[in-house]
């Protein structure tokens, strides 16, 4: 009766610490979510505010003023760390600026590492073999051959010239145009251009809200020449051959291959790796959790419908034209 007594008492001490017991036991989902650097890297997504935030901490009203006060003839300095520089050729700059902003075009000299945060309120053509930190012009931005951009690049157009390494991000309001190799991890534009670009007729985007979905847990076949309307869920690999047509959003779990000239109005998802053989249209998202291969004259959604197209491992062939945002987790490259 006494040992009774004492397991009933030890029971009640222990009730509140059951669900502990339980999760130890048998773990539920309840991890939290990793946020990982990739995420917290850039919060910013405008450019613009670059630019205001600068008028901001000199007390100026807007861009208009910000650029009467920074329009010098020779170097001056507003405040301890901003630097106005006037227009033309643009040197080594002293360690202790943080931000160099000029009024009119720049050009910066070969060869040379710039730290600091370069703006300019027109347009800036940097010099072969810049290491960059943080780069913004207002109107065109020029990224000549062998440089490389650590943090952030943006333009209202952006001009990537050869073998330009981009760890960081690069943005454009109007368009990216790559036009030879490069190593990229992050572009974001309208319109994303991989040399020429890719100049192609395709019908226009359907609603799939309600096509049937057509399941298969085996490797499945799309014949050439042949369309289909059907959103797809394939356990196993997906081919789509040639010229064939699917209209509907498309999941594979091993691998998805498009051979030359297949098209997918919708969504491209893939648990495995996905290969665009070349010729090929994706009218929406195109995610991959391995790799993605991109062959020439493919292009990935359109003037209207701005999209994603991420991979662990991305490869682009030229010519090649993307619509979004160009995300590769790991490395990406274009050539």
């Amino acid at each position: 009766m006494t040992v009774l007594f004492i397991l009933t008492g030890v029971a009640f001490i222990l009730l509140p610490f059951a669900p502990t017991l339980v999760e130890v036991l048998r773990k539920s989902d309840s991890k939290a979510l990793k946020i990982t650097d990739t995420l917290l890297k850039d919060p910013r997504s405008n450019p613009d505010l670059i630019f205001w935030h600068l008028a901001q901490v000199l007390n100026l009203e807007g861009l208009v003023k910000l650029a009467e006060t920074v329009n010098v003839s020779q170097e001056k300095y507003l405040g301890d760390s901003i630097l106005a520089v006037p227009s033309g050729s643009l040197g080594r700059l002293p360690k202790k600026v943080a931000r160099a902003v000029c009024a009119g075009n720049l050009t910066l000299e070969a060869k040379t590492g710039y730290p600091s945060k370069l703006l300019g309120l027109k347009s800036i053509t940097t010099g072969s073999q810049n290491a960059l930190n943080e780069i913004h012009a207002l109107n065109k931005l020029t990224l000549s051959a062998n440089s490389k951009v650590i943090w952030w690049a943006s333009g209202q157009e952006v001009e990537v010239q050869d073998l330009v390494s981009l760890p960081g991000k690069i943005q454009a309001k109007d368009q990216i145009t790559f036009k030879a190799r490069a190593r990229f991890h992050l572009a974001e534009a309208p319109v994303i251009k991989a040399a020429t670009g890719v100049s192609m007729t395709h019908e226009m985007d359907r609603d799939f809200g309600k096509l049937p979905y057509f399941k298969a847990d085996m490797p499945h076949h799309v014949e050439p020449n042949t369309e289909l309307e059907s959103n797809m869920v394939i356990r196993s690999t997906l081919i789509v051959h040639k010229n064939a047509k699917i209209f509907g959003h498309v999941k594979a779990h091993k691998k998805i291959i498009l051979e030359q000239g297949a098209q997918v109005y919708g969504n491209l998802v893939c648990m495995g790796d996905i290969e665009l053989k070349g010729g090929n249209y994706v009218s929406g998202c195109l995610l991959s959790q391995k790799t993605a291969l991109i062959g020439p004259q493919c292009k990935i959604g359109n003037a209207l419908h701005q999209i994603t197209c991420a991979a662990k491992i991305m490869k682009i062939q030229a010519p090649a034209q993307i619509h979004g945002v160009l995300r590769a987790w790991k490395t990406g490259e274009i050539g």
